[in-house]
């Protein structure tokens, strides 16, 4: 079959584009151009989606304190005891984080992640930690460090307990950073693959106006 002059003039351009120095650098420049811009939305998307993840914790943390702070009433007059600490270890697996009870002296009265009375007596006192310190001053407080009974980085937000106007007690709810990692990993995958998806598609246009 006889190939028409159209075609073989198409075929020409073609190889002659392919073969274009001016052609390669317009596409490296575009496409560059449009590789280096998708890099920085996903940094910059990155960074705001993980800051607003982090707010959203708190937010949900601070409600956690609020509800456990409403269920405790007269916990801290008892002291340590059996009922209680299972009270807080329940509490604990229903809301997915790590409970922690504390009076003014520093004492841990229950913590959720403990299995036993025993544990919680060892326990280190709590008076010198960032959060107990700002709840005790200014009612409430939180801090994101290593935990040194777990150790692991942890979120912490600690509610001061009050019984008609005078302080009895910290309430403390923490919840681990791998769970918020794995929540902002999630949201990252996402946001790469829109970028990955916009920036072929870009690609493409490039390569069709150069």
């Amino acid at each position: 079959m006889a190939i028409s002059f159209k075609a073989l003039s198409v075929i020409k351009v073609d190889v002659s584009m392919w073969s274009s120095r001016l052609f390669w650098k317009l596409f490296l420049v575009y496409a560059g151009l449009n590789i280096a811009s998708a890099i920085v939305f996903v940094l910059i998307v990155s960074g705001r989606q993980q800051t607003q993840v982090e707010e959203q914790v708190q937010q949900r943390l601070h409600d956690s304190a609020v509800i456990m702070r409403s269920s405790l009433e007269g916990v801290f007059q008892e002291g340590i005891s059996e009922p209680i600490q299972k009270k807080v270890r329940q509490l604990g697996e229903e809301t997915g984080t790590r409970l922690t009870l504390i009076d003014m002296n520093g004492i841990v009265l229950a913590d959720s992640d403990q299995e036993s009375l025993a544990q919680v007596r060892d326990m280190e006192n709590h008076k010198n930690r960032v959060e107990v310190i700002q709840a005790l001053s200014n009612g409430f407080g939180n801090s994101k460090r290593i935990s040194p009974t777990l150790s692991e980085p942890m979120l912490y937000y600690a509610l001061l307990y009050e019984k008609d106007g005078e302080p009895r007690g910290i309430v403390r709810v923490a919840i681990t950073m791998a769970k918020i990692q794995k929540e902002i990993s999630s949201i990252e995958k996402l946001i790469w693959s829109i970028a990955l998806l916009v920036s072929f598609t870009v690609m493409l246009l490039t390569y069709w106006v150069v």
